[in-house]
């Protein structure tokens, strides 16, 4: 359990660091890959947040982040399109530890408010559901 609230807290603490650029009305290219390497670690600590979470309350062993994102659907997180806004973040995140690529940063920046949204409604979800007793 101990694990858990540490996992959960990293991820609230990312999801934080990632609004925060974000919200820079005017990004330059060097906030734009800041939100990008952010978008990066938040996206890691949303998804180990929710596979500790599996593992603790729902015996469910997960091993990478899609596998995670099924399972969490397959245990009753998020519905079908809550999945697939799941997946398409885990594609980006891919993307971008990749070597670099200008116009595909510029087309990553530009969708990551959504998946900003994707992972802080998944954050919700697994802090309300490990907020209950288990």
């Amino acid at each position: 359990m101990e694990r858990l609230t540490q996992r959960l807290r990293d991820a609230e603490a990312a999801l934080a660091r990632f609004g925060e650029v974000l919200a820079i009305e005017r990004p330059t290219d060097v906030v734009r890959d800041a939100a990008i390497k952010r978008f990066d670690f938040t996206f890691e600590a949303m998804w180990r947040a929710a596979q500790r979470y599996l593992a603790d309350r729902e015996q469910i062993e997960a091993a990478s982040p899609g596998a995670v994102i099924r399972a969490c659907r397959e245990s009753g997180i998020g519905d079908e399109d809550t999945a697939e806004a799941q997946l398409y973040a885990a594609q980006d995140r891919n993307l971008t530890g990749h070597a670099y690529d200008e116009a595909l940063a510029q087309e990553i920046f530009a969708r990551l408010p959504g998946h900003r949204n994707t992972l802080a409604a998944w954050f919700a979800d697994i802090a309300a559901r490990a907020r209950q007793r288990p």
